[in-house]
């Protein structure tokens, strides 16, 4: 089955053939192995790195990365390899160092876990394009104050970087300062 992705380059767009999607790759992927060792949360992190960043994810690169014995930085040359194959204007240089760097910050959030609740008050600022699941991100679990849910225009880059004035105006209102007195 073969799907056609537009991704967007700045002006212009790059339709390219693409397999899979991120609606329909879940339910045509096969599953690993849970043998005990087995673990797909490094593979989940890349290809949810690939969709974030290329709307949809190559057919069988779940089944490549999950089937081979290679440690988490093989598996990011293998699937930048395969994006560079088949979307070669959009992967560039950095690419696999922001797909490795991205997987292991997943990972490390993954596995933290704080010792004690935290008793204040939070103010949750997020991108309405947002990776993480939930609606507070899970913080009223580890919260026992107030939280305050903000969500700006964006994904977690284009938040900050295009969306800046509406998190500055959020801040500001929060701390009850006039928004006028912001300069950008």
């Amino acid at each position: 089955k073969q799907v056609v992705s537009t991704q967007s380059t700045g002006s212009s767009s790059l339709t390219a053939p693409l397999t899979g999607s991120p609606d329909t790759s879940s339910s045509t992927r096969r599953e690993p192995s849970r043998a005990a060792g087995s673990s797909t949360k490094p593979i989940e992190a890349i290809l949810g790195f690939i969709r974030w960043s290329f709307g949809s994810e190559p057919d069988g690169l779940y089944d490549t990365l999950s089937d081979a014995k290679l440690s988490i930085t093989d598996q990011v040359k293998v699937a930048t390899a395969t994006l560079r194959e088949i979307r070669p204007r959009l992967v560039n240089d950095e690419t696999e160092y922001k797909m490795l760097s991205f997987t292991k910050l997943m990972l490390l959030a993954e596995q933290y876990s704080p010792k004690e609740t935290y008793s204040g008050s939070v103010h949750l600022i997020k991108a309405i394009k947002s990776f993480q699941a939930g609606e507070d991100y899970g913080l009223s679990g580890l919260c026992s104050g107030k939280i305050i849910v903000d969500t700006v225009k964006g994904d977690h880059e284009s938040c900050v970087t295009e969306h800046h004035r509406d998190i500055a105006n959020i801040i500001n209102n929060h701390m009850k300062l006039p928004s006028e007195n912001t300069s950008f």
